[in-house]
Parts: C-alpha cells; structure tokens; sequence
C-alpha cells in the first residue's frame, strides 16, 4: 500500500485524465501543439511527494484540465448555472500559476475556458473537494466571462465523436 501522501498525489492524477485525454485530442485536431507532462511521484532520492505541474502544456503555457463529471451543456446558453466554477483558490496561487483552465462537461462533448483576466471580478465560495474530502474555498465567475467551446469542433470539420469506444 502507497504512502497516504503518496496515494493522494495517485488519486489525484488518475482523477481527471478522461477529461485531459479529450481536450488533448481536440488540441490534436485542431493542429495545436502540446505536451502532458504527467505526474512527478517521489523516489527514493526525493521522498517528498511533488506534485504535478499543470495537466497541459501549449507553448510553455499551462493549462489544468478539470472534469466536471456531474453537469453536461453545449453552450453558454444551456449551462445550468448563472456562474462557472473558476477553479479552487490554491489551483491559482501555486507557484506555476496556469495561463488558463479548461473545464469539460461530464459527457465529454463540451468545454469551457476561463482566464484570469478579469480575476478580481470573481467570487469565492466554500465547496466540497472529493479528493480531500472537505470543503475548500472556490472562484467563481459570470458564465458570460467563460470561452465555451464544443469538443466535437475540428479545422478539419465535425468529428464524429472524440471519446474512445
């Protein structure tokens, strides 16, 4: 059994990665060039867990990835709530602070984007971190703010479907 800090760092990993592998898979499509760098877990010489340091990267720019497994929509119009999560307040304040974070719906099919540009404009809420398993403080933006955008949207035309069968 893995060290709990170490378990975490895992659990945290694998957390997201379906949907890190479909918005890398509409990078791909569209021609945009990124790597994933993954997770660096501890070893013998550096017991310390160490995190990851950003799900995607696009010209030495990171991107967190987050899925949002309980809510689905196709645009801005049909998103079930007035604001868009932002992120959790310490996925902001890390020493690589992400350029962007994209979030994707519980299908798979959609996603949004959110800058922090206009960060001073965002609230902050209490919200209940599954992984942690206790609430942790979250931003929050108008969902006019968010760049909503559909997976399925390639230059090379519609996709069938991106998911993996």
């Amino acid at each position: 059994m893995a060290r709990p800090d170490v378990q975490h760092a895992q659990n945290c990993y694998s957390a997201g990665k379906e949907a890190e592998f479909a918005f890398a898979r509409y990078l791909h499509f569209n021609g945009i060039e990124f790597t994933m760098p993954g997770l660096y877990l501890p070893t013998v010489e550096k017991p310390e867990p160490k995190g990851d340091v950003g799900d995607i990267i696009i010209d030495g720019r990171v991107v967190d990835v987050k899925h949002l497994k309980e809510y689905t929509w196709t645009g801005e119009d049909d998103f079930p709530f007035s604001l868009v999560t932002a992120g959790f307040v310490h996925c902001w304040e890390r020493m690589i602070r992400p350029a962007y974070m994209v979030f994707i719906s519980g299908d798979l099919s959609h996603g949004y984007r959110i800058n922090p540009n206009n960060m001073r404009g965002w609230s902050t809420k209490m919200v209940y971190e599954n992984l942690r398993k206790h609430e942790m403080p979250s931003y929050f933006a108008p969902k006019q703010w968010a760049n909503f955008f559909t997976l399925g949207n390639t230059k090379y035309g519609q996709t069938q479907e991106l998911r993996e069968t």
